[in-house]
């Protein structure tokens, strides 16, 4: 897991962002929903709904808040290869946010927001950090679908790659252009992308 890619990293000299998540989350924000909608300005004081902001270490363990907003947890922090692009997910009441910093962790973007209770960061291009695959998941527990985007601006905008009812377990984009995605119940798809 995150002991392996950071000691990874660090042999490639590129900095590590770690976000505990909450696993409980989703089912109270579930619940919550109604409440937060009827009142907005308590929102951020109800259970399952406490910012969790990103944080930054280095390596004496000094830690630093880099990134946070009012309302909504991060969900996903991703750090491509040149160790200055990083990229995060915030979520709040059904909104999913896309932020990157180029400068790593300095300074910070929205860069998208998604109508979709799921937004993920599949895959980063090893050649170019601006290169993403994003993965959008909607519907429930019966026909939900994920969706993978291929962006070349950093996430601002983008073109569906794959439209899948099985959901996209991880991806893989290669300098070649090639797009590799593995599915949950199994079996791997290789492409050109958009």
């Amino acid at each position: 897991g995150a002991y392996v890619s950071f000691n990874e990293a660090k042999k490639l000299g590129v900095q590590c962002l770690y976000d505990l998540p909450i696993g409980y989350w989703r089912a109270a924000r579930r619940l919550l929903e109604p409440e937060m909608n009827r009142w907005p300005e308590w929102a951020a004081a109800l259970f399952g709904s406490t910012p969790l902001p990103v944080v930054r270490g280095d390596a004496a363990g000094a830690f630093e808040t880099v990134l946070d907003t009012d309302l909504g947890s991060f969900a996903a922090i991703v750090a491509a290869r040149d160790g200055r692009t990083v990229y995060a997910v915030s979520t709040f009441s059904g909104t999913s946010t896309l932020w990157r910093s180029e400068d790593g962790g300095d300074a910070w973007s929205a860069v998208r927001k998604s109508e979709v209770p799921s937004l993920g960061i599949a895959a980063i291009d090893p050649a170019d950090p601006l290169r993403v695959l994003l993965r959008e998941r909607s519907g429930g527990a019966c026909g939900s679908r994920d969706v993978l985007v291929e962006s070349r601006d950093g996430g601002a905008t983008g073109d569906v790659v794959m439209d899948s009812a099985d959901p996209i377990a991880g991806a893989l984009l290669r300098p070649d252009g090639t797009t590799w995605v593995g599915l949950a119940a199994g079996g791997v798809r290789a492409g050109t992308g958009a």
